[in-house]
């Protein structure tokens, strides 16, 4: 009889706050890993992880991006229609459109 396997763990969930939302978008900028070439978008993603402080891989540090991307096109979407009101432009806004436009 064989001995039960122990239960993988799971890595602990990372929660993003804005500091590291932040910390995040200014390294994106740094090494743009949307300009790589094909093949090394992995390697640029996991250099832009590995200056993080947060444990997370290059996916995670891919998914968070492209989460504050689709938001930011929505509030900007939202933003347009709704004309004649001032909204209050943030340095995060700086930051995400400008990763947006390396993005495109």
């Amino acid at each position: 009889m064989e001995s039960p396997r122990p239960p993988k763990k799971r890595k602990t969930q990372v929660r993003f706050d804005d500091a590291d939302d932040d910390a995040l978008l200014k390294e994106i900028l740094a090494v743009n890993p949307f300009q790589v070439e094909h093949g090394s978008t992995t390697a640029a993603w996991a250099t832009v992880a590995a200056t993080l402080v947060l444990d997370v891989d290059a996916r995670h540090c891919r998914e968070r991006s492209t989460l504050l991307l689709t938001e930011f096109k929505a509030k900007m979407a939202k933003s347009a229609a709704a004309s004649g009101i001032e909204e209050e432009h943030t340095e995060r806004d700086d930051l995400l459109a400008n990763v947006l436009e390396l993005s495109e």
